[in-house]
């Protein structure tokens, strides 16, 4: 062929209010900026590429499970600095490790 084969899954989707973007049965983050938009999905074996029109917006390790949502804590970054007290209650921040210098916030 002339160009390379992708060997992925393709499909289309809209990226919901609170940045998320839902493929077969899970939610993916994407950053902030691109809500309520038009993305199309490509799923291969270990990861889910995000893109808008020719952008890629977001890459994730790809879930097998069921009902997850994959979050990537930098998407939501804009939002968690202008709410009061979000850094504390954003679920995007759960579980993520971050340096010693953020206990005193």
């Amino acid at each position: 062929p002339a160009t390379p084969f992708e060997a992925c899954d393709q499909a289309g989707g809209r990226v919901s209010s609170q940045s998320l973007v839902r493929y077969k049965t899970n939610d993916y983050s994407v950053p902030v900026a691109w809500g309520h938009q038009e993305v199309w999905i490509r799923a291969y074996v270990d990861e889910v590429v995000i893109g808008c029109r020719s952008e890629v917006i977001a890459r994730h390790p790809r879930c097998y499970a069921r009902e997850e949502v994959i979050f990537d804590p930098l998407h939501y970054l804009p939002l968690i600095e202008q709410k009061i007290n979000a850094f504390d209650q954003a679920a995007p921040l759960q579980g993520w490790d971050l340096p010693e210098a953020f206990t005193t916030l």
